[in-house]
């Protein structure tokens, strides 16, 4: 695939910026080119839109889910295993920074 980059944020549904943000859908699936445990995130950001996003159980986007979880008021300690289940919709809010 030949690629040429844009601007970063051009074309973004999306302003960079803060925004409070509420789980509107989150359903657990396996990685269709890994394999691998996921949950496929709908957020519904507040007064701009949605944005769609995957915290897949890998060791290179663990950082991903310590920071989702954290967002949300879920506390993680790192090196503690934890057991996620599938994320209340609707009563999750959060802050996300879009870049």
């Amino acid at each position: 695939m030949r690629y040429t980059p844009g601007n970063p944020g051009e074309g973004s549904a999306v302003p960079d910026g803060e925004y409070e943000f509420e789980v509107t859908g989150a359903e657990e699936k396996q990685s269709n080119s890994t394999g691998n445990d996921m949950i496929e995130l709908t957020l519904k950001i507040k007064g701009d839109g949605t944005v769609y996003d995957y915290l897949v159980d890998a060791e290179g986007s663990h950082w991903k889910l310590d920071n989702f979880l954290a967002s949300i008021g879920i506390a993680v300690k790192p090196g503690v295993p934890i057991e996620i289940t599938l994320i209340p919709q609707g009563v999750r809010i959060g802050l996300v920074l879009l870049k």
